[in-house]
């Protein structure tokens, strides 16, 4: 028969691997679609800079009316709430490891307490 800490130590593997993870993955992805039409943005400017004439190509595409620094702004942003989504997917998880590491096999209430933590940080999730 398994264990509570057994269990418990399952349950925040799975947690990691089939809920942290994937929004890690689906964060780090949005962030680079960002990254990537602010890249464009950027070089569209500069084109329709360097020559005038793709300036209404680009205008046709509406990408005319779109600033640098309205963007770049933007970007920033993205970057801040990348960061801190990722971070606090990650320090979560790894808090739930450490206190789980610090109880003992047999010690019914830290493993409860764990439990406990493992069920705010689940509805915390599933929000």
């Amino acid at each position: 028969m398994s264990s509570l800490y057994d269990k418990l130590e399952k349950i925040i593997d799975r947690i990691e691997n089939e809920i942290v993870l994937p929004r890690v993955k689906e964060i780090r992805f949005s962030f680079i679609v960002q990254v990537v039409y602010h890249i464009i943005l950027i070089l569209l400017g500069v084109l329709s800079s360097l020559e005038p004439s793709t300036t209404s190509a680009i205008s046709a595409f509406g990408f005319g009316s779109l600033s640098f620094g309205v963007n770049f702004g933007k970007a920033t942003e993205d970057f801040e709430k990348f960061r801190k989504d990722r971070v606090d997917l990650i320090i979560h998880i790894s808090v739930l490891k450490i206190e789980l590491g610090r109880c003992d096999k047999d010690d019914e209430v830290c493993l409860k307490r764990v439990d406990s933590l493992i069920k705010v940080y689940l509805s915390n999730l599933l929000q």
